[in-house]
């Protein structure tokens, strides 16, 4: 007969994970997840956000983005802009683009965001 202090009852199923954990169920995806879900109604076309490594500037942008015709580049933020192209390849294509780059973070469209437009009529207990 073993010690009872070595060998507690159940001390190895402590290490076995129980069935249906909640700690086992994967955790919700974040926004991101939904951006890649969003259709071409959704973003303004043409329009991309670039997102830059420091020194990264509108020459860069326009030399890597050169195939889609860059009209303009406005700069939002030091390491981030809004470029607008002529020819625009889509999302996929300006992301292929970026990768050729170590000076690019990300590239992702103009998306619109919407708000729900107000009731018609407002309750009477909030007026």
């Amino acid at each position: 007969m073993g010690c009872p202090h070595s060998n507690p009852p159940g001390a190895g199923a402590q290490n076995a994970p129980a069935e249906n954990s909640p700690a086992e169920e994967p955790a919700p995806r974040d926004p991101p997840a939904q951006l890649a879900t969003q259709g071409e109604a959704d973003r303004v076309p043409g329009e991309y956000l670039v997102a830059v490594q420091k020194g990264g500037d509108e020459s860069m942008i326009r030399r890597l983005f050169a195939d889609a015709s860059v009209q303009s580049v406005r700069q939002l933020r030091d390491d981030l802009f809004l470029i607008h192209v002529e020819r625009d390849p889509g999302p996929q294509a300006m992301r292929q683009a970026a990768a050729g780059s170590d000076q690019i973070r990300n590239v992702q469209p103009n998306f619109v965001y919407r708000t729900n437009p107000p009731p018609a009529k407002l309750p009477d207990e909030i007026k």
